[in-house]
């Protein structure tokens, strides 16, 4: 959802191996709508990947009981946290949304990113990122680029071959 050209790309691989007309529309409504210039939140390439401290804002969100943590100990180290949605959280979300109908835009986008990752998981999903040659070759320490130049020239290719 960061990065919304990257969406768009993924949307036509999906197009392109499935064929199914609907992931060439939404990545075509990506662009028309101008999602990456008006949506994207830049992320600086780490050492894995994308990264971003995630501590303080779910720290917020803990604090609030929208969201309940829970820690993976193994001789009372802690190895991992997990970190889980709570009821409250669900009913926030819906009564946001239906007070501002502009908010379900991240429902959407949501349910979109899970229906392209299927069943992945993050490693897998970050080896799919790193087959993107602007992604793969970014500095480190330095901001993620668009690639939605790309996206409109694969858009445009597809359209003229039709």
């Amino acid at each position: 959802m960061r990065y919304p050209d990257f969406l768009a790309y993924e949307l036509l691989n999906k197009y392109d191996e499935t064929g199914e007309e609907k992931y060439l529309l939404k990545a075509e409504s990506i662009i028309e709508d101008q999602e990456p210039d008006l949506r994207s939140i830049p992320m600086i390439r780490y050492r894995f990947g994308a990264f971003e401290n995630l501590h303080e804002s779910l720290s917020l969100l803990v604090s609030k009981g929208l969201v309940y943590r829970d820690g993976n100990k193994s001789d009372e180290t802690i190895k991992a946290y997990y970190y889980y949605i709570t009821p409250l959280s669900v009913q926030l979300v819906e009564d946001v949304t239906a007070e501002f109908p502009s908010l379900a835009w991240y429902d959407e986008r949501a349910k979109l990113v899970k229906e392209i990752a299927g069943s992945l998981g993050g490693s897998a999903l970050k080896e799919r990122q790193y087959k993107h040659m602007s992604y793969a070759t970014t500095q480190l320490g330095t901001q993620i680029p668009s690639i939605k130049n790309e996206v409109i020239n694969r858009l445009k290719a597809l359209n003229r071959a039709k």
